[in-house]
């Protein structure tokens, strides 16, 4: 049976700012085996990260924690929004919180960032229905400020909140890396299925197989629940 590895970007397949895999090794699987990115980027900043590391050795990637599917040439196969009106309702609430350094907000696929949760309020003001809002992600200063928000904010019936390090990710409810991995399956011929990350919110696509890997160098948290637990990332290609 083919494989089907699912990969988390940042601290995983980047790591200390550089690709932590041999390219060559990832060509050679890619040969018979199918290779996924799954990570918090939104469709702007995932572009980014491809030309920044001229990495285009994919053949599917998950956005934005599960909310967007698209292809190695960036057609979108699948998208989840969030209603204008829900969103407007969740950043009202910010305000009181502690600690966001900076916001960034996808809205008709393109990242605007900014560096108040005032400034932000100004500006959905301008965002009408016919916009796409796909995401909001928070930079706080701390990961303990990103718990301290995650724990005020994730029993949000309405949205999806999702925590890794130092960032809360806000999405349309019910999506995550979990819900982002069963979209794709469901397109796909039957494989077997690996999963690699290194973050509180890759936990959820560990719960998709019983091939998850993380790190020694991970959180507990995550380690705990991945099945096996690696040095390098070149150790995957092994199994």
């Amino acid at each position: 049976m083919t494989k089907l590895l699912i990969s988390d970007i940042d601290g995983t397949l980047i790591r200390q700012g550089k690709v932590a895999l041999d390219r060559q090794k990832l060509e050679n699987f890619r040969k018979s085996n199918t290779f996924v990115l799954c990570t918090g980027r939104n469709y702007d900043s995932f572009h980014h990260f491809t030309q920044k590391y001229a990495f285009d050795t994919f053949d599917y990637a998950i956005l934005s924690n599960g909310a967007m599917l698209i292809d190695q040439e960036f057609n979108i196969l699948y998208a989840r929004e969030i209603s204008l009106a829900v969103l407007k309702a969740q950043v009202a609430e910010l305000a009181t919180i502690e600690g966001i350094n900076r916001l960034f907000l996808v809205i008709n696929l393109k990242e605007r960032i900014f560096d108040s949760v005032q400034d932000l309020l100004e500006a959905i003001n301008d965002i009408t229905e016919s916009d796409s809002l796909l995401g909001l992600t928070m930079a706080l200063t701390s990961n303990q400020a990103a718990q301290a928000c995650f724990d005020q904010i994730k029993e949000n019936p309405d949205l999806s909140i999702q925590h890794n390090h130092s960032y809360i990710d806000i999405i349309s409810q019910g999506t995550n890396k979990k819900s982002g991995i069963a979209t794709l399956l469901s397109k796909l011929e039957s494989s077997r299925v690996q999963v690699i990350g290194d973050g509180e919110n890759d936990i959820p696509m560990f719960e998709t197989t019983d091939e998850s890997y993380s790190f020694y160098d991970a959180p507990d948290s995550v380690k705990e629940k991945a099945n096996y637990l690696v040095d390098c990332y070149d150790e995957i290609f092994e199994t």
